[in-house]
């Protein structure tokens, strides 16, 4: 099995695979594809096919952050097998908080109040944010590119403070297959 993770360099993608434990086998050949100290170092706002072929693709908070969504999932699309699946994780457009139009660094450090409303990514975080997304947007632009929908769930990314756990953000994923 070879997996392709987007947004990942080579030291930081370990986080991604206990987290799609149930989709990854122990055996399977890792890439990475980022702008540096990846596999693949590229633009994934531009037309790019692999040297390989991928059983998975996964884009774990990625999508919100690629300005041309459209040549993203038409990358995805040429780097799949047949049959092969894309894992897409992002922020859901339906949690209200994060995109209150609030200024304090504070709450968006701690909370993700404002977070996208604002500069506030780009500046504490140096993250650009291009989109948001609903649930069945993401549904949408997937059949737009022939994509068959195998699974839409809701996460919730969580900040540990001490030993309180807080949730935020409630995150969207979507499992889809390539025809």
């Amino acid at each position: 099995m070879k997996v392709l993770i987007i947004g990942e360099n080579k030291t930081s993608y370990s986080k991604i695979l206990d987290y799609y434990k149930e989709y990854i086998s122990n055996n399977c050949e890792i890439y990475t594809l980022d702008f540096k100290d990846a596999d693949y170092n590229v633009d994934f706002n531009q037309p790019f096919s692999c040297d390989k072929q991928f059983d998975l693709i996964i884009m774990n908070n990625v999508l919100e952050h690629i300005y041309n969504v459209g040549v993203a999932l038409m990358n995805c699309l040429t780097n799949l097998k047949k049959g092969g699946r894309l894992i897409i994780r992002t922020d859901n457009a339906l949690y209200l908080p994060y995109y209150l139009p609030i200024k304090s660094k504070f709450l968006a450090k701690l909370f993700g109040v404002g977070y996208h409303s604002t500069n506030l990514a780009k500046e504490i975080w140096n993250e650009n944010h291009y989109h948001i997304f609903t649930k069945n947007h993401l549904i949408n632009l997937l059949k737009k590119f022939d994509f068959q929908i195998e699974k839409v769930m809701y996460g919730i990314w969580k900040y540990k403070i001490k030993k309180i756990i807080i949730p935020i953000a409630p995150r969207i994923l979507i499992i889809a297959r390539k025809p």
